[in-house]
């Protein structure tokens, strides 16, 4: 939980926030760039820090020379899953009214 930004939690953001990482034939995480969004900047640069930061990953190798390359990585900052979160997911992916209301079993 110390890794939420402040304030983060207590306004209930959460989400996915999935990033394109170069990594360096160390290891090491050189730049990264958000290609998902959690719906939150503050929760998607906090990812591209963590994942700077922290990520130490083998490298790829090229006939036993580690090479530098993109990775995908991604946290899920979801906090609490409720049905209303998971209905906004599932609407926002174009379902329609009905399969919603059979996913839910409502009507």
């Amino acid at each position: 939980m110390e890794d939420f930004p402040e304030g983060a939690l207590e306004k209930r953001e959460d989400g996915i926030s999935v990033v394109l990482a170069f990594l360096a034939p160390s290891g090491k995480v050189d730049e990264t760039h958000v290609i998902a969004s959690s719906g939150y900047p503050d929760l998607d640069a906090r990812t591209e820090a963590i994942i700077k930061t922290r990520y130490v990953i083998s490298s790829p190798t090229l006939d036993a020379t580690p090479v530098a390359g993109w990775i995908l990585a991604q946290i899920d900052w979801s906090a609490i899953r409720a049905e209303k979160d998971l209905r906004d997911i599932l609407e926002k992916s174009g379902l329609s009214r009905d399969v919603l209301d059979d996913l839910f079993k409502r009507k």
